[in-house]
This record gives structure tokens, C-alpha cells and sequence, in this order.
């Protein structure tokens, strides 16, 4: 019970790391593509690095690459429902590179800064 409930946690950090990051596709979405590009990149990190950063001081009950991988089976399962059920505008502005990218940074970032910022 303890492991689906710290699970449950680490899901509730993706899911605000996600709506934050949607907030942001929809005021960027008519920018330039490498403005938006860019910028795509460096809010993941920024976003991750806060949500997970506040994850490592309060609730830290796994380890890096737990965290790391119940956050990405996380965000893969959000993005899913929302982009196939809920999402009703176009998502023409992504491909597979921003995806694929993006979603290394975040990982990357989740990884560091659980190492790096866990209060043991």
C-alpha cells in the first residue's frame, strides 16, 4: 500500500509539471518554430527541475531512478488521455524530435535533481 501510494505522489508531481507545461503550448504554440523550439526545451527543464525539486525536500520515498521512471510511465499515461480523449486542438507544431527531446530532458532533470536534492 505504501509503494501505490508514494507512486500516487510522484504521479500528482507529473500531472502539475504537465498542466504547467500545457499552459504553456497554448500561449506559445503561434511563436516561431525556434523561438518556440527553444523555449519548449528550457520550460521542461525548469518546470521538472521545480516539481521535482519540491518532490526531493518533502516526499522523497524512492530512489532517483524510481522516481525517474514511475514519473515517465506517469507522463506517458497523462499524455495519452489528455492527446487522445480531451485535447481537441491541433498539435500540428510538435514532432517527434520535440517529443523525444523534451521528454529526455525531463528525465534527465528528474533524475539530477533527486541525486542532487534529496534532504537525507
Amino acid at each position: 500500500m505504501q509503494f501505490v501510494l508514494n507512486s500516487f505522489i510522484v504521479f500528482c508531481h507529473s500531472l502539475v509539471a504537465f498542466i504547467f507545461l500545457y499552459g504553456f503550448f497554448l500561449i506559445a504554440k503561434d511563436w516561431p518554430r525556434w523561438i518556440f523550439t527553444v523555449t519548449h526545451w528550457l520550460v521542461v527543464a525548469l518546470i521538472f527541475f521545480l516539481v521535482y525539486w519540491f518532490y526531493a525536500n518533502f516526499f522523497n520515498n524512492f530512489s532517483a531512478f524510481q522516481v525517474m521512471a514511475i514519473a515517465m510511465i506517469s507522463i506517458f499515461m497523462i499524455e495519452f488521455v489528455v492527446y487522445m480523449f480531451l485535447a481537441k486542438s491541433e498539435l500540428w507544431f510538435l514532432n517527434f524530435y520535440d517529443y523525444i527531446v523534451s521528454i529526455f530532458i525531463a528525465a534527465t532533470v528528474i533524475y539530477w535533481t533527486i541525486v542532487y536534492f534529496t534532504n537525507k
